[in-house]
């Protein structure tokens, strides 16, 4: 009898899943077309937190070159005007809401490498940021929700910077512009809320106006000195395979000055060139052996070499893999790709987004095939499906093309240019038939005919030009 209630109980919830999904509106299911469906969840690669951080930047962007444009096309492909005073708002709240989990990431990052210092046998994994991943963080989420107070991230990022010179100063320009922000909106409700959740005080009470051009030249500036810290961090911390190039008396800086002070290799017989090595020698206030260990490095690291007109090829990359890629677009799936082609296509899309220096490229490549071959592993990389990394390459942010530049591949690029699609400023002609149809249409709108001698009286009556 309790058997036949359970079975009962059983399909009564089975039922009421079956309604539940019947009520569904699908608002957040996968679309038909799959370079149309964002990769969210475990199904985002590597690292989630800097998906989120980016995520948040990236609308930053947007929604302040709408507000600057005063426009903005719509859903339906239609140009819409975009009101700058009520913009303001989320614009923001996504800038500081970006500035927090960056903050919070490099924290994470930097306790991590605490954690990993003295231990051995973990090669191919110390510089990747995002190895424990979606599900690695689990530990760090008590953390995270104790604050959102800027300030108090910062001073515990400071802490983390003490021991190291680099690090301590350069994140010192960063101080004022995250104090700053933390004044106007010290809890992360004064651009959320119009009224304080706390006391029901009315938010920005001391503050008019904000001008808009000004908060993007400003924040253009915090990005920079952001983007800069976050460079030092893994040229600093990473290491990974004796990751970045450099020697004992070289940093990762240092190198990265030198190669782009050197001419390029071809004019290295000149007669002048062992004038320019005295004039590096006394710059870097380095003997002549360690010069040359320095330049060999220069020669033969591809994240430098490109630098001075050498090109370390991709072995695994070539314009006959792109073709296979590109023919996805056209639903031609008989193509076979091996794991080390779509982990190199996923190292470098990864590269370009500018979430590791391209000195990782090897030891990148080396571990998403392993997390891909590995059963252990296998939910942790799902950016080896082709579909997602063509989307990957065929969208128009040039990530992927980002990632060939800083790997210093310009023969990759142009055979990368051939097959995608990548961001282009419209001609001029482009730009005149744009504004003639929006004109047609503001004339069909307002006037209710396309008649010229029509529109030509009523645009003089009502004194438009």
């Amino acid at each position: 009898m309790k058997k036949k209630e359970c079975g009962n109980k059983a399909n009564k919830g089975d039922s009421q899943k079956e309604e539940i999904l019947k009520r569904t509106l699908n608002m957040f299911s996968p679309d038909r077309n799959f370079t149309q469906n964002a990769c969210v969840g475990r199904n985002t690669g590597i690292d989630s937190d800097v998906v989120y951080r980016d995520g948040f930047l990236q609308a930053v962007n947007v929604l302040m070159s709408a507000a600057a444009s005063k426009e903005f096309t719509d859903l339906e492909g239609e140009k819409k005007y975009a009101n700058f005073e009520i913009l303001i708002y989320p614009i923001c709240f996504c800038l500081r809401h970006h500035i927090e989990l960056y903050l919070k990431h490099h924290i994470d990052y930097l306790k991590k490498s605490e954690e990993r210092e003295g231990n051995e046998g973990n090669e191919g994994n110390e510089g990747n940021e995002g190895n424990e991943g979606n599900e690695g963080n689990e530990k760090n989420k008590k953390r995270k929700k104790t604050t959102h107070s800027l300030k108090k991230l910062l001073t515990e990022l400071e802490t983390l910077c003490n021991e190291n010179r680099q690090l301590k100063d350069a994140l010192i320009p960063i101080k004022d512009y995250v104090k700053e922000i933390d004044d106007i909106d010290p809890k992360g409700q004064t651009f959320r809320y119009r009224l304080d959740n706390d006391k029901g005080r009315l938010h920005l009470r001391e503050h008019a106006v904000i001008g808009l051009a000004n908060l993007a030249t400003r924040f253009k500036e915090l990005e920079t000195k952001l983007e800069e810290f976050g460079f030092l961090v893994q040229y600093v911390v990473s290491d990974l395979n004796e990751g970045s190039a450099k020697t004992k008396e070289f940093s990762p800086e240092d190198m990265r000055q030198l190669a782009q002070a050197l001419p390029p290799v071809s004019s290295w017989e000149d007669a002048d060139f062992p004038a320019i090595k005295e004039r590096l020698k006394k710059k870097f206030q380095v003997g002549s052996k360690a010069l040359s260990e320095a330049i060999h490095l220069v020669r033969t690291r591809r994240e430098l070499s490109h630098l001075i007109g050498i090109e370390i090829a991709l072995p695994e990359v070539s314009e006959k893999l792109f073709e296979k890629v590109a023919q996805l677009k056209k639903n031609k799936r008989d193509y076979e790709f091996s794991v080390k082609e779509l982990a190199a296509l996923l190292t470098i899309s990864e590269i370009g987004r500018e979430n590791y220096l391209p000195s990782l490229y090897d030891g990148l490549l080396a571990h998403y095939q392993t997390v891909h071959q590995d059963p252990e592993l296998a939910g942790t990389a799902p950016g080896l499906d082709i579909d997602y990394l063509h989307r990957q390459m065929n969208c128009g942010n040039g990530r992927f093309r980002n990632g060939l530049k800083l790997l210093g591949q310009p023969t990759l690029i142009q055979a990368f240019d051939r097959y995608f699609t990548t961001t282009r400023t419209p001609t001029q002609s482009e730009i005149e038939a744009a504004r003639n149809q929006m004109q047609a249409q503001f004339d069909l709108v307002l006037f209710g005919t396309r008649s010229s001698k029509k529109k030509k009286i009523s645009r003089e009556k009502l004194h438009l030009r």
